[in-house]
């Protein structure tokens, strides 16, 4: 199945201290190539503002938690996505753009 931008699903993440380890966790999909997708992790915690975005719609998008998303990209094997969620709502895409526009100017 296609990862589409935007699309929220569970994958495989590794450890970046310790990539022999990994857990399944939420991940919102910026785009996809042949054998990765750009993804940014999805928690239940964060406690700063300037590192993750603050979901507004979360439940319209398939969360059963509030959530945020972290600003930090990374590369997920298409292998590694275990099952699809849900989208972000419009108000959380703006959100979300802006955010990273933001952060990374």
């Amino acid at each position: 199945m296609n990862k589409e931008c935007w699309s929220i699903w569970d994958a495989r993440v590794y450890f970046e201290d310790d990539p022999e380890k990994s857990k399944i966790r939420p991940v919102v999909v910026l785009g996809e190539d042949t054998y990765y997708c750009m993804s940014l992790s999805v928690t239940s915690k964060s406690k700063d503002r300037f590192y993750a975005y603050k979901l507004v719609d979360w439940e319209k998008a398939g969360l059963d938690r509030e959530s945020y998303v972290k600003l930090e990209q990374f590369e997920i094997d298409h292998n590694d996505f275990t099952y699809f969620i849900g989208n972000l709502q419009n108000i959380d895409i703006v959100g979300l753009q802006d955010a990273l526009l933001y952060k990374y100017r």
